[in-house]
């Protein structure tokens, strides 16, 4: 099949999808299967969270779908291609030591240019007396803004949240537990990570 023609189908698809058409978007998802492995492959560096991921990415997928404006529908697959670079590769590569869900989702920084990841402990890293003095207070107000609002979260996102990146806990393991969906559970992370981010003054792009 040629490129051009393959476009015209997938732009074909993105409108029908934004119509409403499940089909269409699952189509689309099949589609697109192939760069969403391949760049979580390349660029998720625990290789035990590559299912987590790849759920991860296909709620992104189809929430990336939904917000997507273009007279040309075509530009579709550059649009995406980039969405998931900047979900997985960007934030991957800023801590490499950080699993893809803590990178992909607290890895934003903050209005005070501090980013959510930063909350947590680090690694030590050579530096002044002052300047650790420093950090240890901005992380330790942050580590408390940032239990706060976890615990006012609503409950399914806060129980969530608390498996997943406090218990470390799978998707699996916590759709599980619940008598869930895993793509239920990713869901349910991303909204609460929005309620997170919206308490810290990041605006969703």
């Amino acid at each position: 099949m040629c490129l051009s023609k393959k476009y015209a189908e997938i732009a074909a698809l993105v409108t029908r999808a934004q119509a409403g058409s499940k089909a269409a978007a699952e189509t689309l998802l099949l589609t697109f299967k192939p760069l969403i492995l391949a760049t979580i492959s390349e660029y998720v560096y625990d290789k035990t969270q590559m299912e987590d991921a790849y759920q991860e990415a296909c709620v992104l997928f189809m929430e990336r779908l939904k917000d997507f404006k273009s007279e040309q529908p075509g530009y579709f697959p550059a649009y995406i291609k980039k969405q998931l670079f900047y979900a997985f590769v960007q934030n991957a590569k800023k801590r490499p030591g950080t699993s893809v869900q803590a990178a992909f989702s607290l890895d934003v920084e903050t209005a005070e240019g501090v980013s959510l990841a930063e909350a947590l402990p680090a690694e030590e890293s050579a530096e002044t007396d002052e300047r650790r003095c420093a950090r240890e207070k901005r992380e330790d107000r942050h580590r408390a803004f940032l239990k706060l609002r976890v615990a006012q979260l609503p409950k399914a996102q806060r129980e969530c949240i608390e498996a997943h990146y406090y218990r470390r806990q799978t998707y699996r393991a916590i759709a599980k537990d619940r008598g869930v969906s895993e793509q239920c559970v990713a869901k349910t992370l991303n909204k609460a990570m929005k309620g997170l981010r919206k308490a810290y003054g990041v605006e969703e792009t």
